[in-house]
């Protein structure tokens, strides 16, 4: 936002220049991004954060200079004569919209004289980059960056019924602007009208039928406090932004429009040669209160951590017009409606640092006496997944939570809903809502990549999921990896065997493993997309937590990948509560093992897990490890499987005898015969 110097200078009187006063703004809270000469003037580009509207003019500018240099900003000249009657007489105005429109203000000026505006008038909103138009529009421009509320000024013998009202638009109601635009309206967008139609957007810009022009003697001018959330709705529905709706959308002053009036007033009698008519016309239904602050002196020190003396206090009070009171310890803050960014104790807190300079406070640390608090299990989970995919050659990636709907509604869970829809999407429809599954992204992911030459990625992604809950979304952190079955291009990262169904498994096992976390079930699955017989899901007792296996040829043809890709995903909220991460250490047997090779066919719908289960419930607590050493699907087996797999016997009390041995072999081979 662009301020001039010599505009500044006409509020404050500085024994600086330009350069030492954008020091000290900078210094104190407001940057100064850029100085640039125009015309014999300096300019100020400042950025000036959304909380801080009574600093969007040149006298909030003026102000803070003055608190920064230890004075006080000059008095304004808002003095006019009134005469030819009163103005209600000829001009009324009405709130139709409390919510909306919660004050509204108007004065009357006859016969004003249009006509260029004076030099120093012209060159100063010209050197902001405000484009000068005649003395009687350029007055209320003016205004708005010299106080920092907006107004406008009606052709008073063009509004209808010399009435304005407040009011919704009305659904279709058309408007013709003064940028040349026509609008059309409805209910959700703020309207000034007069007694027939719409001639205004409220707190965005003026229309074209009732403008200010060459020919206007008779002015109705208006103020008003337009509503932040309905100004910013209105405009945003109308694609617009003005200087206008910017500082309303951020919060304006509520009795700023008296002030923005009677300098305009002051202006027009002095500039234009109009008389003003008595009486200002004020529709404040519901004032606001007043906002009261407390300060302890004792705790601001303590806060800051540097001693601020009472007398830097008072000044500083003074400088920023907050008038102020002391008993005791305790500071007492009236606020001006003009600061919005001000409601508690460590609001003054700052505004007394940030005077005092930032760069003033020493770097201490403050004393804390508490101990460390323990990290929740999730995190500790988090971590462990983390650090465990990390060391198996997997890269970690962070996406957008947001997604295309047709890539959503691949992946997401049965039973999931609808997904939640973004109010404001960043692209509609590629991030127009919240993602149900992690997949859609790390595909995406592989697909960038692979377009750019990057093959042979594995990846994966700690974050969250959404869902639609019955009283408020439902969030599940959810682990989800990835990975592409390409050959890298490097040759040193080439492997002997590229990924397969069983790399992403043993990922997944080493997982539970290391996490500690137990009753963990790989079942077949029947997910369409991924392919038939490289699927599974993943269950933790009887709960359904994750899944994996090769991406489907239709889904992997949506993606637009030539090769393929194996996927997972596991549901971290789910297993969290009984896992234990952390490595665990036992003492090894001193006695030798023993195993023993089983070699059998089986039904080709046997699951291997339904081995291991029979393994298992043989009994044998001497069964200290299960291995797969070989299998075989052809046509020699007749479409059943050969398996063979090692058992390993081992006892932490004794050596094993080969009966013994024998014996446990005998009953595992029973237990597998019932298959």
């Amino acid at each position: 936002m662009k301020f001039s110097w010599d505009w500044i200078l006409q509020h404050v009187d500085l024994e600086m220049g330009a350069t030492e006063a954008a020091e000290l703004l900078t210094l104190h809270g407001l940057t100064v991004d850029e100085i640039i000469e125009v015309d014999g003037d300096t300019v100020f580009d400042i950025d000036i954060t959304a909380n801080r509207p009574d600093a969007m003019n040149h006298r909030g500018i003026a102000r803070e200079l003055a608190a920064a240099a230890g004075t006080v900003v000059k008095p304004i000249e808002l003095g006019f004569e009134e005469g030819g009657g009163a103005a209600s007489g000829v001009a009324a105005i009405e709130i139709e919209d409390p919510v909306g429109c919660r004050r509204f203000c108007a004065r009357v000026i006859r016969g004003a004289k249009n006509g260029p505006s004076p030099d120093w008038m012209a060159r100063r909103l010209e050197a902001i980059g405000s484009r000068s138009i005649d003395v009687l529009v350029d007055i209320t421009n003016y205004v708005l960056w010299e106080l920092g509320h907006p107004l406008h000024g009606y052709d008073l013998n063009r509004v209808r019924g010399a009435k304005l009202v407040a009011r919704r638009a009305k659904q279709g109601e058309i408007l013709q602007l003064l940028d040349g635009s026509e609008a059309k309206l409805d209910p959700e967008v703020l309207v000034i009208a007069d007694g027939e139609r719409a001639v205004g957007l409220g707190g965005v810009m003026g229309g074209a039928d009732t403008e200010l022009e060459p020919s206007t003697t008779d002015i109705l001018l208006e103020a008003a406090y337009f509503d932040p959330v309905v100004v910013r709705r209105g405009a945003r529905k109308l694609g617009m932004s003005t200087d206008a709706s910017y500082r309303f959308e951020r919060g304006a002053d509520i009795n700023g429009p008296v002030a923005a009036i009677e300098r305009c007033c002051h202006l027009f009698e002095k500039l234009a040669g109009g008389r003003v008519m008595a009486g200002m016309i004020d529709v404040y239904p519901t004032p606001s209160e007043p906002v009261e602050v407390t300060m302890r002196h004792s705790r601001l020190c303590s806060f800051a951590g540097l001693e601020i003396p009472q007398a830097k206090v008072e000044e500083i009070a003074r400088a920023l017009e907050i008038p102020a009171s002391r008993d005791g310890d305790e500071w007492h803050f009236d606020i001006p409606s003009r600061r919005v960014d001000i409601e508690r104790e460590v609001d003054m807190f700052e505004e007394m640092i940030r005077i005092v300079g930032y760069h003033n406070v020493p770097p201490t640390l403050p004393e804390v006496d508490q101990e460390p608090a323990d990290r929740l299990l999730l995190h500790q989970v988090i971590d462990g997944a983390d650090g465990l995919l990390l060391g198996a050659g997997y890269t970690e990636v962070a996406n957008y939570d947001f997604i295309d709907p047709d890539e959503n509604a691949i992946f997401a869970p049965e039973g999931a809903g609808e997904p939640i829809k973004v109010l404001n999407p960043i692209a509609e429809p590629q991030m127009s809502i919240m993602r149900q599954s992690l997949a859609p992204s790390l595909l995406g992911n592989i697909r960038y990549n692979f377009n750019r030459g990057v093959s042979g990625m594995r990846i994966f992604e700690i974050a969250r999921v959404f869902f639609d809950g019955e009283e408020e979304p439902v969030e599940r952190t959810t682990l989800g990896l990835c990975a592409d079955a390409a050959e890298p291009a490097a040759h040193w990262l080439r492997k002997e065997h590229p990924v397969d169904f069983f790399e992403i498994k043993g990922v997944i096992e080493l997982l539970f493993t290391r996490l500690g976390l137990r009753d963990m079930i790989i079942s077949q699955g029947n997910r369409g997309f991924l392919q038939p017989l490289e699927r599974a899901d993943i269950y933790h007792g009887d709960a359904l937590v994750g899944w994996f296996g090769r991406l489907s040829d239709g889904a992997q043809a949506h993606y637009d990948i030539p090769h393929p890709v194996y996927i997972g995903q596991l549901d971290l909220d789910a297993v969290a509560g009984d896992a234990l991460p952390g490595r665990r250490f036992s003492r090894g047997s001193r006695y030798p093992s023993v195993s023993r090779d089983l070699s059998f066919t089986l039904a080709a719908d046997v699951a291997y897990r339904q081995v291991l289960e029979a393994i298992e419930a043989a009994g044998i607590t001497e069964t200290v490890d299960i291995a797969l050493i070989d299998l075989y699907r052809g046509e020699a087996t007749g479409g059943k499987t050969n398996l063979t797999v090692r058992v390993v016997y081992q006892s932490d009390e004794r050596t094993l005898t080969q009966d013994e041995v024998e014996a446990f072999h005998a009953e595992v081979r029973d237990s597998l015969r019932r298959l």
